[in-house]
């Protein structure tokens, strides 16, 4: 993905996130994750348009079940996530959030919204 082609994916989450939207049939079922022990659920989100181009993905650890995380994907990508973990579990944010007001370190649950996730997506999609 160019600078230009980054930049295009960015300004389409922000109008898709802004835009009329809705969860598409009934609940999903759950499947094989990319792990051992992991399950996923993937539910697609319809548009005002018809246009299915994102879901909601759950997943589920057998080894951590108290810690699910839910992700927003938009055409493969995943622009935020929410992380539910016990309140003493610590997440270390890489050095470059410090850019962003975030801190270093993250205990319990906790979001990654799309604003702090975009500049990952200007830098790192492919």
């Amino acid at each position: 993905m160019d600078n230009a082609e980054r930049s295009q994916f960015c300004e389409d989450v922000d109008a898709f996130l802004l835009a009329k939207k809705f969860l598409s049939g009934p609940q999903p079922p759950w499947e094989p994750g990319s792990r051992p022990n992991q399950l996923d659920a993937r539910w697609p989100i319809e548009e005002a348009d018809g246009a299915r181009r994102s879901n909601l993905t759950f997943r589920y650890s057998r080894e951590s079940p108290d810690e699910p995380s839910v992700s927003l994907v938009y055409l493969g990508k995943p622009v935020c996530r929410v992380d539910v973990k016990p309140k003493e579990d610590l997440d270390q944010n890489p050095g470059w959030v410090e850019d962003l007001g975030l801190p270093d370190d993250v205990f319990g649950s906790h979001i990654h919204l799309w604003k702090h996730n975009e500049c990952m997506c200007v830098m790192f999609c492919r």
